[in-house]
């Protein structure tokens, strides 16, 4: 944030934050004399969020003449939780695998997502709607030919935060 002071005085700031729907701020740090503040979010639930900056001149000016004021910020995502991957199902049938998954997101939309055949490089996939556009997607696939025996395939989606997750599926012939 950038602050000044009309009359130059020294100015201390306390940085407060508030979830949506939250009613109380709640004080990350007090007394910070710079316009720079960082936190571990890790240890914020997913979800939307808001900052308060207060700024005060009392450094330079005694408790009766101190003077305040406070900005918010636009409210901003916190995303710690990787999306999650469900009914992850598949089969193989004439050298040729097909599956099909669930990738729902609490917090944000689903941005990518790919697939691994035994380890091999990861390939791009696009949800059936053919867009991410959203938290809750399915997808489809095949993959063929394939050699004879068993196989596993990977598939991993990330959210917009660049959370990942990997789950496989394992075929035997």
């Amino acid at each position: 944030w950038l602050a000044k002071d009309e009359n130059s005085d020294k100015l201390s700031f306390s940085v407060e934050i508030r979830g949506e729907h939250e009613v109380s701020w709640i004080l990350l740090e007090a007394n910070v004399r710079s316009e720079f503040f960082s936190w571990d979010s890790s240890s914020f639930p997913d979800g939307w969020y808001q900052l308060r900056i207060k700024a005060s001149d009392k450094l330079s000016n005694p408790v009766t003449r101190e003077l305040t004021t406070f900005r918010l910020s636009k409210p901003f995502v916190i995303d710690n939780q990787s999306a999650k991957i469900g009914k992850l199902t598949g089969n193989l049938e004439n050298e040729v695998i097909s599956v099909q998954f669930h990738a729902v997101d609490t917090t944000t939309k689903i941005a990518r997502a790919q697939y691994a055949l035994d380890g091999g490089d990861w390939k791009s996939l696009q949800p059936v709607t053919a867009l991410f556009d959203s938290k809750d997607l399915w997808f489809k696939f095949s993959i063929g030919p394939v050699k004879p025996g068993g196989h596993i395939v990977a598939v991993r989606v990330y959210d917009e935060y660049g959370n990942s997750v990997v789950e496989r599926i394992i075929f035997r012939s």
